[in-house]
């Protein structure tokens, strides 16, 4: 190869990074919302702890193999329910996206 070649490479490679990361800028944050009770045997709550006033949040629940279960864009309140009485026991994935945070918990259904 040549050094032309590798350098074309090179910016094609970094040119994709920065289009990757301008469009996905979320931050891991578990420290904005929490869910209880954990394990439950069916409903869980999601109570939101920070003020992130009028920002919607997105709620996607996942099996441990990563089949995604339910995608739910809510507005910013407080609390949530959710219902996993129809799900078999086991772990599952709770994923909460709101503004630029972002943050995965598990949770154990019995």
């Amino acid at each position: 190869t040549t050094d032309d070649y590798c350098t074309q490479n090179k910016s094609l490679i970094s040119s994709d990074d920065n289009d990757i990361l301008s469009k996905k800028s979320l931050i891991e944050n578990k420290d904005f919302f929490r869910i209880y009770p954990n394990p439950t045997t069916g409903y869980f709550i999601l109570e939101l702890l920070n003020d992130e006033a009028g920002q919607n949040i997105i709620v996607e629940v996942y099996t441990m193999l990563g089949s995604k279960l339910i995608v739910e864009e809510l507005s910013a309140d407080k609390l949530y329910q959710f219902d996993l009485t129809q799900f078999n026991p086991g772990i599952y994935l709770i994923k909460v996206i709101q503004g630029n945070n972002y943050g995965i918990e598990k949770l154990i259904k019995q």
